[in-house]
């Protein structure tokens, strides 16, 4: 299921996928998961993510990261089998803050990989949330 919400008089901007998205593309080619693209206007945001990750593998790593416009990495995740277990999902969140310069579409984005390509990777949960916290300095 895939939900996204307008910002209504300066509330957050929000949007989720609940679905698996599984890939077998090799690290360091990461796939995009899930892309959510609202029109910014120039300000300083907070940028809080969310995702759960794993991998049908007891040997190879899966490997996430969020970007934004397909050149900004905000944060890279990896799931470690060997510590945490085969097929257990792993929960990735965090936050960073974003100067918007240039008004218009921006594309934030949850992308995948797995560290082998016998093995596929997994992630579901996915959420960008963004709020307006000031103005760019």
């Amino acid at each position: 299921m895939s939900e996204k919400f307008a910002r209504v008089d300066g509330s957050p901007l929000f949007a989720k996928n609940d679905a698996e998205f599984r890939t077998v593309s090799e690290h360091p080619d990461y796939v995009n998961a899930y892309r959510y693209s609202p029109v910014l206007e120039v300000a300083k945001y907070k940028v809080e993510w969310y995702c759960e990750i794993t991998s049908d593998s007891g040997t190879y790593r899966a490997h996430a990261r969020v970007r934004i416009d397909e050149t900004t990495v905000l944060g890279e995740f990896a799931h470690e089998p060997e510590a945490i277990g085969e097929k257990e999902f792993i929960p990735c969140p965090g936050w960073d803050v974003y100067d918007c310069t240039v008004a218009g579409q921006h594309h934030f984005d949850l992308d995948l990989c797995i560290e082998n390509d016998v093995a596929e990777a997994v992630m579901r949960r996915r959420r960008i949330l963004l709020t307006k916290i000031g103005e760019v300095v």
